[in-house]
């Protein structure tokens, strides 16, 4: 987990990738080089993604099921494709897939001690056992649907109250880390193994959330941005994140995403689930939108009140820790990213005067940053490509 010395050893890495979220699945098989300072360039050289066929009324059972399904075309194809045998295989899990919440293991006591990394996994391991055993998590589940922990990340560590890049070795009264913690269901990540292991027998899957993989990217790529928001629009849910001095604090959900805005505009425009879409693009454009008539015109400004008061009580809650930060970083896939965007910027700021500055992390955003030779357009598969870029390079380390 903490690794801040290293030497690397090979120069060349391939990974299965996926991203599962409550529209589509997506798949792609990612090239990792070796670049001059070490680090692992990404490459994304083939991709695919299957969409979830739309419903008028959400069962979630019947999306689970969905889900796999489309799993299993995308391994399948990956198969078809001659893929080969990967290093490893990442899963990237959208909301409501996952859940999750920021904790600080701390540690105090009047003589200085040396901190090592013993000590420290040791603090982590402590305070993810606490929280399960708070029963905030998993009250009242059965084996079958108890959560798993997932993911165990230090975003921050302190010594006497300072941050500090290279800990170990060093002398401190006191240690905190602020530390993110996510969970999925035991039985769901199960099927998923199973599907996964299915394409590549007996493969190390790694799984990773949606909301620390934005996060983390966003952070990497302006780092003199230290407070900032992160919001995802899925297909069912939208999940806007805080960031305060460059750690994840805390995230809001509400069951309100694109297939939400859709289901509100065929309801009241009679539209099929293809021109809903299409008109919520459009929308975004005052001048591309001038022509649509009135029905169509009031479905999407009512669908749009209604996904900013939702957002707006998200906020309003998530300020309660103080103002929130004005610059906002929005996934929200090509098709309705200019309309979500529009919307957030209009939205009020919690208190505050000042607007929020929407940033789309679009395809074109991070382009320059990956080696694309495939998923050009798919902004979800170009992020997790750069994310799992560090988990492999931490991989591939000798401490």
């Amino acid at each position: 987990m903490w690794l801040f010395s290293k030497k690397t050893s090979v120069k060349q890495r391939r990974i299965v990738l996926f991203d599962i979220g409550s529209l589509s699945v997506g798949g792609a098989i990612v090239q990792f080089e070796r670049a001059g300072d070490g680090r692992f360039l990404p490459t994304i050289v083939w991709s695919k993604r299957v969409f979830l066929p739309f419903q008028k009324e959400l069962n979630i059972d019947r999306l689970v099921k969905e889900i796999y399904r489309a799993l299993s075309q995308v391994c399948d194809a990956m198969i078809k494709n001659g893929v080969g045998r990967p290093d490893t295989a990442h899963v990237v899990l959208a909301s409501p897939w996952h859940m999750s919440q920021t904790r600080v293991a701390s540690f105090s006591q009047k003589k200085p001690t040396i901190v090592s990394e013993w000590l420290v996994d040791t603090l982590v391991d402590r305070e993810v056992r606490r929280f399960l055993e708070s029963g905030s998590v998993s009250a009242g589940a059965s084996s079958k649907d108890a959560v798993v922990v997932i993911e165990e990340k230090g975003m921050k560590l302190l010594l006497n109250g300072f941050a500090v890049d290279k800990p170990f070795g060093k002398r401190a009264k006191e240690v905190d880390v602020a530390l993110y913690v996510s969970m999925s269901p035991g039985a769901f990540l199960g099927e998923i193994t199973k599907r996964v292991d299915r394409a590549f027998t007996s493969i190390e899957i790694e799984f990773h959330t949606f909301s620390f993989v934005a996060f983390d990217v966003v952070r990497d790529m302006f780092a003199e941005e230290k407070n900032f928001l992160v919001c995802d629009v899925s297909g069912e849910v939208t999940d806007v994140s805080v960031v305060r001095d460059d750690v994840l604090i805390e995230t809001a959900s509400f069951p309100h995403g694109k297939n939400s805005i859709m289901r509100a505009v065929m309801k009241a425009s009679g539209a099929s689930p293809e021109e809903a879409l299409s008109r919520i693009a459009l929308s975004a454009f005052p001048g591309r939108s001038s022509s649509f008539k009135a029905p169509m015109k009031k479905a999407l400004e009512k669908a749009r009140h209604e996904w900013k008061e939702v957002l707006a009580d998200a906020l309003a809650k998530l300020s309660e820790g103080g103002l929130l930060p004005h610059a906002v970083f929005l996934t929200a896939g090509a098709e309705a990213s200019s309309w979500f965007s529009d919307a957030f910027e209009t939205t009020p700021a919690g208190g505050s005067t000042k607007p929020f500055s929407v940033t789309e992390v679009s395809p074109s955003f991070l382009r320059p940053f990956i080696g694309v030779s495939d998923a050009e357009k798919d902004a979800f598969l170009l992020l997790e490509a750069l994310f799992t870029a560090k988990v492999e390079e931490k991989h591939d380390t000798v401490v």
